[in-house]
């Protein structure tokens, strides 16, 4: 009897062991899902923020082209009205415009009444269909930039300047305006980025397109809210939200899905004529070379998951080996691949497989606050910064590294911080640089010096780099994003 009772008593213990394994497998298993769960998470979150960073940062550049654009011939519109204050001979008129209308490429040139009727400069009458306040803007001395067409012709984009009123050829007019044809402004707006599948739209805060710069289009775009409200996954209080930040001239990012097709669409206020600036871009082109990611992220959580599973005696062991295997992953699929540009890189700084090495630009002004000397270079593999220049805010001098490729003062710079300087340092078109003249002591000074890396060989350019206040302004933006950031 005494063995009878010992017996079941004995077969209970391993049965309680098994039990707590069982529960102690299922409990790593939930803490694997769980690791797995916020990884995927974190990861998704990454990616999002990496490639709407990137496309935030393309759009930006479209945008100043385009405000530039407006800016420039806003000013030849009032150089022109100077002219015509200053005569009224018809001829001396005529062959005027004739001349500017070759040197800045303008589509035609118009005499321009209140209510949009106009005479051009060869006689030339009609209706400009501005469909706007015309009359009230004019009459406040307002400039004027609006979409129209003529009968027969292309869209155009009008510039219009209310300061002269005169007559020509019996014509009274109110205003002088000229036009670009939009395939003219639509150069500007470079879609070239993400293999050409980038859409650009320039559009009023009620979601009127003034621009529409779209690819693998179907049908004409005339109001962008109202596409995105037919056709989109957008609830209405979502489109509500988007109007109003259009209309605040706001920027952001939204993940929005149109027909079968998943996009991310950015957008950034212009400044110009209460317009908003918007890129729409397929979240598969940009995110193109992250499948490989998922696919072995999946693959590694699986192998977590069934090693935690079968192989509990070796947990600690498994989850370092597969912690650091993870994080080699993502550092070389997420940070490489986004970061490096593998396949996120603007395609145009690429193009010719010029790869920038090196680049300094040392600048002595008469204006103090525009000198400095920014030194940006390669060491191992990484964009670092050296030099100094004057905090545009305080006033004060920001000094960083010598310049020495060993110092470790220098600022690191992002790989975005590089790529937009290589794209940008690849489309400059400056003189080479000259030595200046002994006898002009003291004056200004700008030299830029480029290394390439083209193939097997590497290129140096030296350029005067005087004319260049938009690539300076970058620059420096860049210099004080990086400072910013180690500070």
């Amino acid at each position: 009897m005494a063995n009878e009772k010992h017996e079941p008593q004995g077969s209970r213990h391993p049965r309680r062991k098994r039990l707590s394994a069982v529960v102690a497998i299922f409990l790593l298993v939930l803490l694997a899902a769980g690791f797995s769960v916020r990884y995927l998470s974190f990861v998704s979150r990454t990616i999002y923020q990496e490639s709407t960073s990137h496309l935030e940062e393309v759009l930006h550049k479209s945008n100043n082209m385009l405000k530039e654009m407006v800016r420039k011939n806003l000013t030849y519109l009032h150089l022109y009205n100077g002219f015509l204050e200053s005569t009224s001979d018809e001829d001396e008129i005529q062959a005027y415009v004739e001349a500017a209308q070759q040197n800045t490429g303008f589509a035609d040139f118009y005499f321009l009444t209140y209510d949009g009727n106009y005479m051009t400069v060869t006689g030339e009458t009609g209706y400009l269909g501005l469909q706007t306040n015309l009359d009230e803007k004019l009459a406040h001395d307002e400039d004027v930039v609006v979409n129209t067409a003529l009968p027969g012709k292309p869209q155009m984009l009008a510039f219009i300047c209310p300061e002269t009123q005169g007559s020509y050829r019996g014509f009274a007019y109110d205003a002088i305006a000229i036009s670009y044809y939009n395939d003219a402004v639509l150069r500007l707006l470079d879609n070239s980025a993400f293999e050409g599948n980038a859409s650009n739209y320039v559009i009023y805060p009620d979601g009127r397109v003034v621009i529409d710069n779209s690819v693998n289009r179907k049908e004409t775009i005339y109001n962008f809210l109202a596409t995105l409200r037919d056709h989109s996954d957008l609830s209405e209080e979502q489109i509500l939200a988007l109007s109003d930040a259009f209309a605040q001239g706001s920027s952001g990012n939204l993940k929005v899905k149109l027909g079968d097709t998943s996009y991310y669409l950015v957008y950034e206020g212009t400044a110009v004529q209460n317009w908003t600036m918007v890129g729409l871009v397929p979240v598969s082109i940009v995110n193109a070379s992250l499948d490989q990611l998922w696919f072995y992220t999946v693959q590694i959580v699986a192998g977590i998951v069934l090693g935690f599973a079968v192989l509990i005696i070796l947990l600690t062991f498994a989850v370092l080996i597969a912690a650091g295997t993870l994080f080699l992953l993502y550092r070389h699929f997420v940070t490489n691949r986004i970061m490096d540009g593998g396949g996120m890189e603007n395609p145009d700084a690429q193009r010719d497989d010029k790869k920038l090495v090196e680049f300094e630009w040392r600048q002595t002004c008469a204006e103090v606050e525009r000198c400095f000397s920014l030194h940006f270079y390669l060491e191992d593999e990484e964009p670092l910064l050296a030099g100094w220049f004057t905090d545009a805010q305080s006033g004060e001098k920001r000094r960083f590294g010598t310049g020495a490729s060993s110092d470790p003062s220098a600022l690191t710079l992002t790989w975005v911080q590089w790529f937009e300087l290589q794209h940008t340092l690849g489309m400059l078109e400056l003189p080479e640089y000259s030595n200046p003249s002994p006898a002009e002591t003291g004056a200004d000074e700008s030299r830029i010096t480029i290394r390439w890396r083209d193939g097997g060989t590497e290129k140096t350019m030296t350029l005067d780099g005087s004319g260049a206040e938009e690539t300076e302004a970058q620059v420096l933006d860049i210099a004080q994003n990086a400072y910013d950031g180690m500070n």
